[in-house]
């Protein structure tokens, strides 16, 4: 079973009293989460192999690689000016659009292809960063189609 639901009471101690600090609701079983954001009303979480689970507040969602992503492996989730889900993966980057989940890659000119991204991020100028295990490249939002800059540090 991958979901169950329980509350917990987390409490903290205060000059040695024991005091409820937050309460908290157990809403998922689902290990590796790594990122969670709110997109469109739900809770998006990215795991390490099970894909995107969506919860809002009373159904949860799974979303894998036989629904489009471009892989199960989900290392961050980015939402863009136009509210796009954009989701990184070892397999690609996926957007969420109105068509469904679009895939893609960014061409690093004659040195191949990024597929792999471990992180992603906007900045305010309109360029898209992403980290990659081979290092960090940006691209003007928008125009994957030409050469996208390495970073080099």
């Amino acid at each position: 079973m991958l979901f169950r639901s329980a509350r917990i009471y987390p409490f903290m101690e205060v000059s040695g009293e024991k005091k409820v600090g937050y309460q908290m609701e157990f809403v998922a079983k689902a290990a590796n989460i790594s990122r969670i954001i709110e997109w469109n009303g739900a809770i998006v979480m990215a795991t390490a192999d099970r894909g995107l689970v969506m919860f809002d507040g009373e159904n949860f969602k799974l979303t894998k690689q036989a629904d489009g992503l471009a892989a199960n492996a989900i290392n961050d989730l980015m939402l863009d000016p136009s509210d796009r889900l954009w989701v990184a993966s070892t397999g690609g980057l996926n957007i969420q659009t109105a068509y469904g989940w679009q895939t893609y890659s960014i061409p690093i000119g004659n040195k191949g292809t990024l597929v792999e991204f471990t992180g992603m991020a906007l900045d305010t100028r309109g360029n898209f960063w992403a980290s990659t295990p081979n290092g960090v490249y940006k691209a003007p939002m928008g125009s994957f189609n030409g050469g996208s800059t390495p970073i080099n540090w």
